[in-house]
């Protein structure tokens, strides 16, 4: 999660901070208006192709700022995807 802090990009949803309370770990991060990729797609499950390719090329942008710093996401699907209000995907 340290790690993931670190990283600045449009596409990956910040970690402000990484801590333990009583023992339990925590992560401060943003809340986000929006759904996640899972809950768009079963409402509209045959997106325009644009929608589809502008999505898809904003997760590789994401992924690509964390694999920069050595970091691998071993659990990409929709329900880890989030779409902001205006539509532009987000990590979690």
């Amino acid at each position: 999660a340290q790690a993931q802090a670190s990283i600045d990009h449009e596409h990956v949803v910040p970690i402000y901070r990484v801590g333990k309370d009583r023992g339990l770990p925590f992560l401060v991060m943003p809340y986000l208006r929006g759904e996640t990729l899972e809950t768009f797609l079963a409402g509209t499950p045959r997106p325009p192709l644009d929608e589809v390719f502008r999505v898809g090329r904003e997760m590789a942008l994401g992924l690509a700022a964390a694999h920069e710093r050595s970091l691998v996401h071993r659990d990409v699907k929709p329900s880890n995807v989030f779409l902001t209000a205006a539509g532009r995907p987000r990590r979690s």
